[in-house]
């Protein structure tokens, strides 16, 4: 089976200096899956909610917040826009199966995980590559 990759959005962001801003940390979005394919570029987070884009030179709007201690936010200060090509090119990456990635227990997730397959197959790639049910055992 093929693996994806996953990027640290997380890091990136705490890792980074905003003009005029104190220490920023992600809202929601820590990891991000990256599977490019020849049609396009699939995005998806850990519930296999994503999008696809056209090429690396789009931007992922990312939702961020003041790094505090003891304060949760429940809706993001700011918004930036990353191109994707910087998340791949400045973010740090593991390569795990897409099975260990996405969660999907319930119903809602078990939908998003199958239209997430389909969605592999529709940018190019074959999802059998990346998940075959028969040769995995349940978590």
């Amino acid at each position: 089976m093929k693996n994806i990759n996953v990027y640290n959005l997380r890091k990136l962001v705490e890792g980074t200096e905003f003009k005029n801003l104190p220490q920023m940390t992600t809202q929601s979005y820590h990891e991000l899956a990256i599977i490019q394919g020849d049609k396009g570029i699939m995005i998806i987070d850990d519930e296999a909610v994503g999008r696809v884009a056209k090429s690396l030179d789009e931007t992922f709007k990312l939702g961020i917040s003041e790094k505090k201690d003891n304060v949760i936010y429940i809706m993001p200060q700011y918004t930036i826009n990353i191109p994707i090509k910087d998340i791949i090119k400045e973010t740090e990456c593991r390569e795990v199966s897409i099975r260990e990635f996405v969660r999907k227990f319930g119903s809602r997730l078990e939908s998003n995980f199958k239209i997430a397959l389909k969605t592999i197959d529709e940018i190019g790639l074959d999802s059998k590559e990346y998940y075959n049910e028969a040769n995995w055992l349940p978590l």
